[in-house]
């Protein structure tokens, strides 16, 4: 099984592949103009990646999405301890009320975020799935069917904000992850 087996998301016609820092082009972005944003940093206690933690990137990605728009954050957990990760939630939710995290492989979390409420249950992901461009990408991954992704869920709403109480705020003035996390031992 190899990743050219995958579906490659770039085919789809509505992809549009931006080569160019996140949050330059964040800035350059009109408000209200955009769909869907996914950040897939680096390890986050990098500096370059640490700032797609903070929550003034939070913001500008807000600011970038539609009302009814999604951002997914994939979060390594390498060398990501609990009060870390409670920090990127404690973030996250400081910015927007509805997240939701899903465990994809053990070193993988990924956080889906919106302003506006996004119920995923069954009938949801199966509608997800009926998209004839979809339905490959559940299988390539081992998902199955929409039940598949149910059951990666980790964090409903409740659970994200339960879990985020007592975080620390990361801040482009106050990178947590950058300056905490690399004195971490391995």
């Amino acid at each position: 099984y190899s990743a050219r087996e995958r579906p490659f998301p770039l085919d789809d016609p509505r992809a549009e592949l931006v080569v160019d820092d996140a949050r330059n082009q964040l800035n350059l972005m009109a408000p209200d103009s955009l769909d869907a944003v996914m950040s897939q940093p680096s390890h986050p206690w990098l500096a370059g990646s640490s700032a797609l933690y903070t929550r003034e990137f939070f913001e500008e990605v807000d600011r970038a999405l539609r009302d009814d728009g999604v951002f997914g954050l994939w979060v390594n957990l390498f060398r990501m301890d609990v009060p870390h990760l409670r920090s990127v939630l404690a973030t996250l939710t400081s910015v927007f009320p509805h997240v939701r995290g899903y465990i994809i492989e053990s070193s993988s979390l990924v956080l889906m975020a919106s302003t506006t409420p996004r119920p995923l249950g069954f009938e949801q992901s199966e509608q997800i799935r009926s998209i004839d461009t979809m339905g490959p990408y559940f299988s390539a991954y081992g998902l199955g069917d929409a039940r598949g992704v149910l059951a990666h869920q980790e964090l409903d709403e409740a659970a994200a904000r339960t879990f985020a109480e007592g975080g620390a705020i990361i801040e482009d003035d106050r990178p947590l992850l950058e300056l905490e996390l690399a004195s971490l031992p391995v």
